[in-house]
């Protein structure tokens, strides 16, 4: 991650899209001379891996959506967590969308800005010009990730769960 001061993507949304997210808030943010990245049916936003993680470590605010909201035909009602958040949370981003109930419920408190669909081109407008509000936020999810939130967070548990199943 960079620091914000260094950050020069205000938006960006990456792999899955949310359309009608998009539909609301292109116009008026590109408009604004917001730096919005986003994905679109000819290309993705990054070529390869490495200038993927290198915006995303530019980035201020990344757009997060659980698969039953963007693709609800594809989901169904299944909300789960995606690697999106976490890296994005890795890279000292600001998650703006939906936190799905599982994550709220392993991170203990809603790691995500709510998105307001009512009118989501002002919110994130207000949210650039007071940044500086969120970096609480963004600090703890941070630091809840690097701790509780690795691979290696995981296969220490898993394997202290398998440990005790077998003994």
């Amino acid at each position: 991650y960079y620091p914000s001061s260094e950050k020069n993507i205000d938006i960006l949304s990456f792999g899955r899209n949310f359309k009608l997210f998009h539909e609301k808030i292109s116009d008026a943010l590109l408009s604004q001379q917001i730096n919005y990245k986003f994905p679109t049916e000819e290309k993705m936003v990054f070529a390869d891996r490495e200038s993927f993680i290198e915006g995303l470590a530019r980035t201020k605010i990344s757009v997060c959506f659980p698969t039953n909201i963007t693709h609800s035909e594809r989901a169904g009602n299944i909300e789960t967590m995606t690697n999106r958040y976490l890296q994005s949370m890795a890279s000292k981003c600001l998650v703006l969308g939906k936190a799905p109930a599982e994550m709220i419920t392993l991170f203990g408190y809603n790691p995500a800005v709510e998105v307001d669909m009512k009118n989501p081109a002002k919110q994130v407008i207000d949210i650039l010009a007071n940044f500086e509000k969120y970096t609480e936020l963004i600090d703890k999810n941070y630091e809840t990730v690097v701790k509780y939130h690795t691979w290696k967070n995981r296969w220490e548990s898993i394997s202290t769960i398998i440990s005790k199943k077998i003994i």
